[in-house]
């Protein structure tokens, strides 16, 4: 599949190289990988970032709107927790506020569990200023 430019100035592959030299985000998959905290689904480091279009484009979204804040339900082990974060860190500015029950395999629509204490943990620790997590159900009204 080819994409297009993002961008007039930037490429697709721009973002993509932005996402795979992140020494933070590699950092902590890698040891997230050796602990066994999470399964490895591709071949190394690079093949993760750059082999799905939506986290390219997820990220590559951010980085130009360069939102204040940004909401999202669901964080299990923060992937995709991570790369927004990474955005927001890259422009400089911006919150990230999750919502989000642990993952319970079975439930739901998981096919894992996350323990409490491994919520967000793909989260490099120079990223967490830039996060807020709410524990709780996203579906219950105030």
């Amino acid at each position: 599949m080819k994409f297009v430019s993002v961008t007039p100035q930037h490429p697709f592959e721009f973002y993509k190289n932005e996402l795979i030299s992140n020494e933070f985000l590699k950092r902590n998959y890698l040891k997230a990988l050796s602990d066994g905290k999470i399964r490895q689904k591709f071949p190394n480091y690079e093949a993760r970032c750059g082999n799905i279009a939506h986290i390219v484009n997820f990220y590559a979204l951010i980085r130009i709107l360069k939102p204040k804040i940004v909401v999202e339900t669901g964080t299990a082990n923060g992937s995709m927790t991570s790369w927004v974060l990474a955005a927001l860190e890259k422009n400089g500015i911006g919150k990230l506020i999750s919502i989000d029950i642990p993952p319970v395999d079975g439930k739901l629509t998981m096919g894992f569990s996350v323990g409490k204490g491994d919520i967000g943990l793909l989260i490099p620790h120079e990223y967490h200023h830039r996060w807020h997590y709410i524990s709780g159900d996203a579906n219950l009204k105030a």
